[in-house]
This record gives C-alpha cells, structure tokens and sequence, in this order.
C-alpha cells in the first residue's frame, strides 16, 4: 500500500486491490475487503474497467454475506450473475457457497 501512495503504473493498483481482496476474504477480514473494493472503484471511477467491477461486487457481496447483512443475498446473487456474464469462473466458487450456505 505504501508504493502505492507513492505512485506506481495502473496494472499495479489495479492487481494490488483484486488480489488484497481475495486474501482479504481469505482471512476473513472484511472490513479490508470493503476497504479495498472501495479503493478500487474508486480508482477505476473516471474509466471503469468491467473485470474490476466485477471483483468490486463480488468481495462486497462475500463480505455482506460473512457478516449476515441485510441484503446480502441480493448482492450475491447480483453478483454471481455479473461474474458469469464475465465467464470468470475462478470467482464463482466463493459465490456458489454463500449462495448455498444463504438458502439453508
């Protein structure tokens, strides 16, 4: 994070933040995880980038659903359906458990 504040080429903010999310969620650290998709969107504000709103969604979606927030499923689902749209099936595993694990 530090070399980032200090600048650095887009690819790095852009892998920094998918991959912070996914060990984030990893751990179970969901405030990072917020904190890193909303670094993210922020990033990509002034040129989305679709691949990254997807990551956005989902670690949101991921850390909604291990809190047990009000309106997780619909982020989940939502977010499910935006990362199969994007064929990015290394992401739909996460999304298939809380999914399962949600309608039990």
């Amino acid at each position: 994070e530090d070399l980032l504040v200090r600048g650095c080429v887009s690819h790095n903010y852009l892998e920094f933040y998918h991959l912070g999310i996914e060990v984030a969620l990893g751990i179970g650290d969901t405030p990072r995880v917020l904190r890193y998709a909303a670094q993210l969107e922020a990033y990509t504000r002034e040129e989305p980038v679709p691949w990254a709103n997807v990551v956005i969604a989902r670690g949101r979606a991921l850390a909604a659903a291990a809190n047990a927030a009000s309106g997780a499923d619909e982020l989940v689902r939502d977010a499910l359906a935006a990362t199969h749209a994007m064929q990015w099936d290394d992401l739909l595993p996460g999304l298939l458990r809380a999914t399962s694990s949600r309608e039990r």
